[in-house]
């Protein structure tokens, strides 16, 4: 980096040409991907050209299939999802799993998201597989929360995961409701996290302007911060280490 609201590199942070560790791995064809837990600590490779069924016999789907399922699963875990650990993963590898097990035995072939049909969502609010409610509710919430917004899928598709009400889980049928004074106590405690949340984003905002304005220069006491936030906002991740660990400044700040 250069001197000013970029000043000379400072020690523990990478090369200015530092690039992310790949996540959508190219040499499986865009169907296996990547994922570093935000401490670096643990990583694993999800396969979605080689999905296991229970039995652990492989369930055989089309390559656009994977590919689309890879591309997807690599959006909500990246750096910039709320996905950090490899176990949060698992959960919605779990999920895409069901769903392959669901695609591999469909006529006509499902090839990828156009072909996916309102049908074909519809009929996944019943595919339990012997699931309970209760998770065969989080497997439809994950569902929701992975095809919502993908573009790829028809708006008709899109709109009918919202056409069916979710399980009713009765298991839960003896836990008390709040009161209206334990409901209001909780809003105002969510109301007050909101705000913080916003202050910090629009704080972030401004440093990263003033930042490459090179108003934030080397010596400043938010100038680490500001190259950290310049490097997120660009690269999409935070750097890290040959090994996938966050460099030291990550930490010390």
């Amino acid at each position: 980096m250069s001197a000013g609201g970029r000043g000379g590199r400072q020690a523990g942070m990478p090369p200015s040409d530092w690039r992310p560790p790949e996540r959508l791995l190219e040499a499986s064809g865009g169907t296996a991907v990547h994922v570093i837990e935000e401490s670096g600590a643990r990583s694993r490779v999800f396969d979605f050209a080689n999905i296991r069924d229970p039995k652990g016999k492989r369930v055989v789907i089309e390559e656009g299939l994977q590919r689309w399922f890879a591309s997807s699963f690599a959006e909500r875990t990246s750096p910039r999802s709320g996905v950090k650990r490899v176990g949060g993963a698992e959960s919605l590898y779990s999920v895409l799993s069901w769903l392959a097990r669901y695609f591999s035995v469909q006529s006509p072939a499902v090839r990828g998201p156009g072909d996916v049909t309102e049908a074909h969502v519809l009929v996944l609010w019943t595919h339990t597989e012997g699931r309970n409610a209760a998770s065969q509710c989080t497997h439809l919430h994950r569902l929701r929360q992975l095809w919502r917004d993908d573009e790829r899928l028809s708006q008709e598709a899109r709109d009918a995961l919202y056409k069916e009400r979710m399980p009713e889980v009765t298991e839960l049928s003896d836990v008390p409701e709040y009161d209206d004074d334990a409901m209001q106590r909780i809003m105002v405690a969510l109301r007050h996290d909101i705000r913080v949340a916003r202050d910090r984003i629009r704080a972030g905002q401004d440093l990263l302007a003033r930042y490459r304005a090179g108003q934030v220069g080397f010596g400043h006491p938010d100038h680490e911060l500001g190259m950290l936030l310049d490097v997120f906002e660009r690269k999409g991740d935070l750097p890290r280490a040959p090994g996938g660990t966050m460099v030291r400044v990550v930490w010390k700040l």
